[in-house]
């Protein structure tokens, strides 16, 4: 499970995107179920101690691979829509903001600087947007897709995480336009979306 708290007034909306993601599978590291939640708490300041909020709006989506087909429930705001994904077994859910669900697919992997490494993912919400002109995101329905993608390992870099340089490689999603930074051990130190969002584990 992992938590990750986007503080967004630097880019104009008075608020932070919380988002709460977890995933259970089986011994042999096969994903069974993915459950994701975005909580949008509105603050208009900073401020040391948690404050009442002045509102929020949460969106929940939590996808189960044990049926076939697989089915994933949205929540987001008003009744529970049941979605089924046709052919999801195999499938590696990709949320860009849970930067934990990237480790499923490099469970065991070794690692060689130009090696491309070829996997199914899928993409239930879309892509998560920050600009002050639109929603952190959006409420409506998710319309989950199945894609084939290439990670390719371009370099190797050194990250600090805790104040301790840790060896990483530099690998890049082209059908996404990502850039991963990921360990020896497959473990995900820094995320970018190509278009300004970079997540790291630690500053």
């Amino acid at each position: 499970s992992q938590t990750q708290v986007l503080d967004l007034r630097a880019v104009g909306s008075l608020g932070s995107l919380v988002s709460y993601s977890s995933v259970r599978y089986d011994f042999a590291r096969r994903a069974l179920s993915y459950r994701v939640q975005k909580v949008f708490q509105k603050e208009s300041e900073y401020s040391t101690y948690q404050k009442t909020s002045e509102g929020r709006d949460s969106v929940s989506f939590s996808l189960n691979l044990e049926n076939d087909p697989a089915s994933l429930v949205f929540r987001g705001g008003g009744d529970p829509e049941n979605i089924p994904i046709a052919d999801a077994r195999g499938a590696v859910l990709l949320d860009p903001l849970s930067m934990g669900h990237w480790e499923r697919m490099f469970a065991a992997d070794e690692w060689r600087v130009g090696q491309t490494k070829h996997r199914t993912v899928l993409l239930p919400a879309g892509e998560s947007r920050f600009d002050f002109h639109l929603a952190p995101h959006p409420l409506a329905p998710p319309a989950p897709r199945k894609l084939e993608v290439s990670v390719s390992v371009e370099g190797k870099e050194t990250l600090e995480v805790f104040a301790l340089p840790i060896p990483c490689f530099r690998c890049r999603v082209p059908e996404l336009g990502y850039t991963l930074w990921v360990s020896g051990s497959g473990g995900i130190l820094k995320f970018s979306d190509g278009r300004g969002l970079v997540i790291r584990l630690e500053q």
